[in-house]
């Protein structure tokens, strides 16, 4: 068994050997065809590949992002047919974390990175929640909070918004002098929009010093993260006994402040996914082959 996960910043694949033995992990760059571009995406798949040094009648899962959209699906399908790889799985790279953290069982997980992305399996339902992608923001993103607390910190320099200790951390954080050099530096031309993201630990550092707006700010996508895990669980028994495991760079850092809310919603547990996502693919491909799942290449 082996399993593949592709994102838009790094490409990992494992080998899953009998007894429950891990092989080494195989890296490679970015493989989101959304982002990258299908001849880069192909190239870092392939080079995984190369490492993995798999049998052609080795069955394994590949979870891409993007794979849900179908040209990026198809592309996948073809890219693995021609390889003479057909026993694969196709998912979406989410479904990664949520086979590392239930094991193929019922539960949910919450996604916290650069973006966000909320996915349970409950009673044979999949749900999934978020994932609106950059331009329009995800819940308890990186990229989201990053955004908002920029906005305050210009505010707060401006002098049109709540005083924070965002505004001089700002400045701080990106080289600038005042307000219309960190808008500079922010809309220069070669400035990844990613780095917006890298911002967004300083909120948690801020208002663990008492910064107000921070807090605030940190309250308020909790309590968001907490509604779209509200819709992860079928009918109206709010989250009930679900279990959520939280997976991603952001994920540590939200977790203290989603325990008192998840436990008023009657939520089971709540804790950091251990295992990688590319473990997830490799646990996912072994119970779908027993389970006998139809596989998305077959020649």
């Amino acid at each position: 068994m082996w399993g593949i996960d592709g994102g838009g910043s790094s490409t990992r694949g494992i080998a899953f050997k009998p007894k429950e033995e891990w092989g080494p992990v195989a890296s490679a760059g970015a493989s989101n065809i959304l982002v990258v571009g299908q001849k880069a995406a192909f190239s870092a798949v392939d080079r995984v590949l190369a490492e993995l040094e798999l049998e052609s009648n080795g069955s394994g899962v590949a979870g891409l992002a993007g794979a849900d959209r179908p040209a990026v699906f198809s592309a996948w399908q073809e890219f693995f047919r021609q390889r003479q790889l057909s026993r694969v799985w196709i998912v979406g790279d989410y479904w990664l974390p949520w086979g590392a953290y239930t094991g193929g069982r019922d539960g949910a997980v919450a996604i916290l990175g650069t973006g966000s992305l909320f996915f349970s399996v409950w009673e044979g339902r999949l749900l999934r929640a978020g994932g609106y992608g950059w331009k329009i923001g995800d819940p308890g993103s990186g990229l989201l909070l990053g955004q908002q607390a920029l906005r305050a910190a210009a505010q707060s320099l401006e002098g049109c918004g709540a005083p924070s200790a965002l505004g001089a951390a700002a400045l701080e954080f990106f080289g600038a002098r005042d307000l219309p050099a960190l808008l500079n530096t922010l809309y220069a031309p070669d400035m990844p929009w990613r780095h917006v993201a890298d911002f967004a630990p300083v909120v948690f550092r801020e208002a663990a010093a008492g910064d107000g707006a921070s807090a605030g700010l940190l309250a308020a996508e909790a309590r968001s993260i907490v509604r779209c895990l509200q819709l992860l669980q079928p009918g109206d028994r709010g989250l009930g006994p679900l279990t959520v495991g939280l997976s991603g760079g952001m994920a540590a850092a939200w977790l203290p402040y989603l325990e008192p809310l998840l436990a008023q919603e009657g939520c089971v547990s709540v804790s950091i996914v251990k295992e990688l996502p590319v473990q997830g693919a490799a646990r996912l491909a072994a119970l779908w082959e027993q389970e006998r799942r139809p596989y998305n290449c077959e020649q």
